[in-house]
C-alpha cells in the first residue's frame, strides 16, 4: 500500500489530468452519488487500498475503483 500511495502522490497531478485519479466530487458527479458517500466508501474499506489514496487535500479515487464500486449506477 505504501509504495502505491507514494507512486500515486508523485504522479497524482498527471493521473488527475489523464482522468485515472478522480476527486470525490468528480466520482459523485459521474455516478449520481454524494461526495460524502465516496469519502465514506474509502474510510469504510469499500474501496481497496490500491483504489484510493488520501492526500493532504483529501481522497483521490482510481477510475477503476470507482467503476468497480459504482459502475452500475452511472447516470
Amino acid at each position: 500500500r505504501r509504495a502505491i500511495t507514494e507512486l500515486m502522490a508523485k504522479n497524482a497531478l498527471d493521473l488527475v489530468r489523464a482522468g485515472e485519479l478522480l476527486t470525490p466530487s468528480q466520482v459523485a458527479k459521474m455516478y449520481g452519488i454524494t461526495p460524502r458517500a465516496v469519502q465514506m466508501a474509502a474510510k469504510d474499506g469499500k474501496l481497496t487500498p490500491d483504489e484510493y489514496t488520501e492526500t493532504t487535500s483529501g481522497y483521490l479515487i482510481t477510475r477503476a475503483g470507482a467503476e468497480r464500486l459504482w459502475g452500475g449506477k452511472e447516470g
